[in-house]
């Protein structure tokens, strides 16, 4: 077997006919042919406006575009496969990552945890983190069954698996579920029944109160009297006329109807026209898939993909970023420096190159048992994360790792406040950026803010790994708060 992909018969990876589509929201690197990629492309743009719609406000466009990558499908792709799914999306610090992997496009390879996962990345982005938590769970999983036809999504299709599960009786009163603020206590039993609840109280909502034009409307209501100061329990019969008991009692019945009410939303031509495709060149389908590698930690796949898309141009600065970020990933600590070096000579300007030269710099600070080495690091980080700023002001992993410096020793946490501050207006769905923020206000002795933004990251969370560490800030910072310090 050749490398990266490759196979005896079939192309390397980076060597079949890739195109790319610039939306107005997404990046598209696709091999699955001109008509494919163009009906991707109006497929994601599509599943955005209707979350637009059913959430009745625009979302506002991210100055970091999402990055999607859709595979034709003749292999199977395991440089880039993640538990084995079809298709995932991946969050990180400059925005979100799309995969489709077996050459089936929005519609096949988008799989319900996908959507439910983009879903969210885009109410957050326009609604924050401060949203009820039943309505946060609960739209993601109503949008996770959103099915694109041509020029239309179909909404509100059933979650069978969470009808299975509500069939034997409701277990959270709606008065409950609407008001819960911290679901870290729940047991594993309980989280299962406040998602489903939360779905099917979405979709009740939506569909047996009314048309859903209206139902956007009386959620859009129901925020604004929760703003105002509104108790949950009235804020809801005031946006839907009903009390909780009565929307239970509704409820309970809705769950156990044979059929579930759906609607197909048309979407106008002019809204979800897209650019035609172009031919993304070998070279640059390389670097593409390289930066994929990074995002995913599989830093020998990266290494290979960024050489390879360096073989015709030695210099292109991408890539050469590429190679400093793929060294950090192995703490070739000499060998980030030395890339980033050269680098440095050939794209002295190049937001990307001091954005990685500032984390290699940032990670072995953190490594590195000489404290006077660790402030030098740690300076040096710093004035590359400015650097990258400055020549590129909307990339909020660069603001959010210049905050976080500032929780190395000897550090001002203080100064980490405005950066991550920043970070967080640019991607406001950034769970990782609030733990970040959660880290600051700890350190500079904000204990009870801190547990209640690490809290609130761990009843949000899918994320196993980011749960355990914010469950452990919190609980650092709520023994704080009880000694005083």
């Amino acid at each position: 077997m050749l490398p990266f992909g490759g196979s005896c018969v079939n192309k390397p990876v980076h060597h079949q006919d890739w195109l790319e589509v610039r939306t107005r929201h997404f990046d598209i690197s696709s091999s699955l042919g001109p008509e494919a990629t163009t009906r991707l492309a109006n497929d994601l743009e599509n599943f955005r406006l209707s979350v637009e719609y059913l959430i009745d406000a625009d979302v506002p466009p991210l100055a970091i575009r999402t990055k999607v990558y859709a595979f034709d499908g003749r292999r199977v792709v395991r440089p880039f496969d993640r538990r084995g799914a079809s298709g995932y999306f991946l969050p990180s610090l400059d925005g979100g990552w799309i995969v489709l992997r077996t050459g089936g496009g929005w519609r096949r390879d988008a799989t319900v945890d996908l959507k439910l996962e983009f879903a969210r990345f885009l109410f957050r982005n326009r609604e924050g983190l401060d949203r009820p938590l039943w309505y946060d769970e609960g739209f993601g999983q109503f949008v996770s069954t959103m099915k694109a036809q041509d020029g239309a999504m179909e909404i509100g299709l059933a979650r069978p698996d969470q009808i299975a599960l509500l069939r034997d009786r409701l277990q959270l009163s709606v008065e409950r579920l609407i008001q819960l603020q911290d679901l870290t206590e729940l047991s594993k039993h309980e989280r299962e029944i406040f998602n489903a609840e939360s779905w099917a109280l979405v979709h009740y909502l939506t569909f047996e109160k009314g048309h859903p034009a209206q139902a956007r409307k009386r959620f859009r209501r129901y925020f604004d009297l929760l703003e105002q100061g509104t108790s949950y329990p009235k804020a809801l019969q005031k946006a839907f006329g009903e009390t909780p008991s009565e929307i239970k009692k509704g409820l309970s019945g809705y769950v156990r109807e044979q059929e579930f009410g759906s609607m197909t939303m048309r979407i106008p031509q002019r809204r979800a026209k897209v650019p035609a495709p172009r031919r993304l060149e070998p070279a640059n389908a390389a670097t593409r898939l390289g930066w994929l590698a990074v995002a995913l930690g599989r830093a020998k796949i990266a290494l290979g993909y960024f050489e390879r898309a360096l073989e015709p141009d030695p210099e292109n600065p991408s890539a050469m970023a590429g190679l400093v970020a793929s060294a950090r990933i192995q703490q070739d600590w000499k060998s980030a420096e030395a890339r980033y070096a050269r680098a440095q000579e050939v794209a002295p300007n190049h937001s990307l190159m001091h954005l990685e030269g500032g984390r290699a710099a940032l990670a072995e600070a953190r490594e590195t048992a000489s404290p006077r080495d660790q402030t030098r690091l740690t300076a040096l980080a710093q004035q590359r994360f400015r650097k990258s700023i400055d020549e590129l002001g909307t990339n909020p992993e660069a603001y959010a790792l210049l905050g976080s410096s500032y929780l190395l020793p000897g550090e001002d946490p203080a100064r980490g406040v405005a950066p991550l501050i920043r970070a967080q207006a640019l991607l406001p769905s950034s769970l990782e950026i609030e733990l970040i923020r959660a880290r600051i206000e700890l350190a500079r002795g904000e204990a009870s803010f801190a547990a209640l933004l690490a809290r609130g990251i761990a009843s949000r969370t899918t994320s196993k790994k980011l749960a355990e560490e914010s469950l452990a800030l919190a609980e650092e910072a709520e023994r704080g708060t009880k000694t005083g310090r």
